[in-house]
């Protein structure tokens, strides 16, 4: 049996009036989706705990067959891992991510889309300022850092898209050990406002570099691997590092490097497409994970998400799902976003999600198309704890 998964994060969400009442899901040409719609079941899972705040690396883990209230540790040390870091389990890492702060409002949590060449000058230039400071940093992709330090560390942090537009004091670092963190802070604020990339940038009409938001300490998960639990060889594509840092965790196979998918905004899907369905031919389960529709509900771009939606059902899931078709063994396909994104908040929603399952015994039940009203209103599969719903894709019989 061949498995297939593709995710396009946070593609689902409400109706928008910018795309005349409809969703993303709803106004993107989908032929491939709906396809798969018309060939299995479809329905809603839940991969929001109650216990946690909505975010997408939770719903990864969960989606993943992983409880998240029992293993998530915090985002940076899954980005850090896919970053490449050699994270030791006595280090605490956090998120150190360049966005654009005006007038005492957080207006940009990716600091103007600002690119890998330039954060990695300036992540360079301020290591090398803060030196003597034993700060540790470290470039992930383009606005996204890590600083790392020694021992347990006992504060409370914020996710900066939970306040975006809105005031950012009261959304600092508190408690514990916030006053390392706030001086950090206040010594890079002074820092960038110097800057000459930063200069660059306000001639050129860009947001510059005004902050970095440090949030989502953690240190290394232990989680058992996929294969002992699955008995299945699994290989993973994901254009973002703390997916990557995820799927490694669980000792699952992925590319090194992808030329296609080195920055978060700019990924190549047919390229993404091409490389899925060909470890197809030596691997179990392949899964694909595609940050573009989450980041354009962040960046409040309901146009880009359509595009973004379009571009992953004609060039990833399309050929993926030709390919199952093709290779004249059992297989089973499934489509989900994860989490719901929306474009009007401009962050994660809590809202359950979409999930399509074509193939292998898995009997037509739905017609309408892949949407939320169709999986809401027609769907009969519901999985109220996502990290169950891996177990049902790959056993049920």
């Amino acid at each position: 049996m061949k498995y297939v998964i593709v995710i396009p994060e946070g593609a689902s969400e409400k109706p928008l009036a910018d795309l005349k009442g409809k969703t993303p899901l709803e106004a993107a040409k989908t032929p491939n989706m709906d396809a798969l719609v018309e060939l299995g079941r479809a329905g809603v899972v839940r991969t929001q705990s109650p216990a946690l705040a909505p975010r997408a690396s939770t719903a990864m883990m969960s989606l993943l067959g992983y409880d998240p209230c029992r293993y998530f540790t915090g985002i940076a040390p899954l980005e850090a891992i896919g970053a490449g870091v050699n994270l030791p389990r006595d280090k605490t890492v956090f998120r150190f991510d360049f966005v654009t702060i005006i007038d005492e409002v957080l207006e940009d949590i990716t600091a103007g889309s600002l690119s890998t060449p330039e954060a990695t000058a300036l992540l360079e230039q301020l290591s090398a300022a803060l030196k003597q400071a034993g700060v540790k940093l470290i470039h992930s992709q383009q606005y996204r850092n890590l600083v790392l330090f020694p021992g347990e560390w006992a504060v409370t942090t914020t996710a900066p898209q939970t306040f975006l537009s809105k005031r950012y004091r009261p959304h600092l670092p508190r408690s514990g050990s916030a006053d390392v963190l706030l001086a950090l802070m206040e010594r890079v604020r002074e820092f960038l406002a110097q800057s000459e990339i930063n200069h660059v940038r306000e001639d050129l009409g860009e947001n510059t570099v005004t902050d970095a938001w440090i949030w989502g300490q953690g240190k290394r998960p232990t989680l058992s691997k996929f294969e002992g639990r699955y008995n299945l060889k699994a290989f993973g594509i994901s254009s973002s590092n703390y997916m990557r840092g995820l799927t490694s965790l669980l000792g699952w196979i992925q590319p090194v490097a992808p030329a296609y998918a080195l920055e978060l905004a700019d990924v190549d899907y047919p390229a993404v497409g091409k490389a899925a369905a060909e470890a197809l031919d030596t691997h179990d389960l392949v899964t694909v994970h595609l940050e573009g529709p989450s980041l354009a509900s962040l960046a409040g771009n309901p146009t880009e998400k359509v595009r973004t939606i379009e571009q992953i059902d004609a060039h990833v899931i399309g050929p993926l799902l030709d390919s199952v078709r093709r290779m004249g063994q059992p297989w089973r396909m499934m489509v989900t976003p994860g989490i719901a994104a929306g474009c009007d908040e401009r962050n994660y929603l809590r809202d359950d999600v979409p999930v399509v399952i074509a193939g292998e015994r898995m009997t037509h039940t739905v017609t309408g198309g892949f949407s939320e009203a169709v999986a809401n209103a027609r769907g009969d599969l519901h999985i109220d704890r996502g990290f169950r719903l891996m177990e049902y894709f790959l056993t049920v019989r």
